[in-house]
This record gives structure tokens, sequence and C-alpha cells, in this order.
């Protein structure tokens, strides 16, 4: 696993079930970021749910296809969970809100 662009460290926290995805966290300059990786495409942002927000890759599916974590947002200090989907096949994202999944969790 690299880093994201202008990052300094990375770390898995899951990998998939066919052992071809890991998902995890990436320090960068400007914050911390979500992760995809594949041997095949490398190291992939994942976007946080609001632009300058802070995200993180918690767990990845058996195949690789859905990632799950957290945006952080800046403003109110609550974590909202957060799908990630590769759909087709092409590295086309979106992040949708998961109302009913709320973390809400205070950050320190």
């Amino acid at each position: 696993v690299s880093y994201l662009p202008d990052g300094n460290f990375s770390e898995a926290n899951d990998i998939s079930a066919d052992g071809v995805t890991v998902v995890g966290t990436s320090q960068t300059t400007t914050g911390v970021g979500a992760f995809r990786w594949t041997d095949a495409g490398g190291i992939v942002a994942i976007p946080s749910l609001t632009a300058g927000d802070n995200s993180e890759g918690w767990g990845v599916s058996p195949d690789g296809m859905y990632v799950v974590g957290r945006t952080l947002d800046g403003l109110t200090g609550y974590a909202e969970p957060f799908v990630w989907t590769l759909a087709d096949g092409k590295a086309t994202t979106f992040l949708q809100h998961v109302d009913t999944l709320k973390v809400h969790e205070q950050l320190a």
C-alpha cells in the first residue's frame, strides 16, 4: 500500500476476502483521507461526504466492490458513516448518507 498524493503515512484497516482490495486511511498535508488500494489500480482516494472534511476507510466487502467508513465533519465535530461503491467496474464513486446509522460521535 502506498500513500495518497501529498501523503506521508497510510494505515490499512481491512482487506477483502479475496485478498485483492485493501482499504484504510492515509495522512496527507491537508488532513486524513480514506482510500481503496488494489495491485492493479494502485491507491485511490475516497472523497468525504462534504468537501474539506476528513474521512476514514474502515471496511470492505468480500469482493472489494463496497467500502464503508466515516466522514469527520470539521464544523460540527460529528462523524457520519459512508458507503462507497465501485460501479460497473470503473472508478466511478458516489457516497451516500446513511441517516439510520448516523454515528454522531463527538470528536475530542
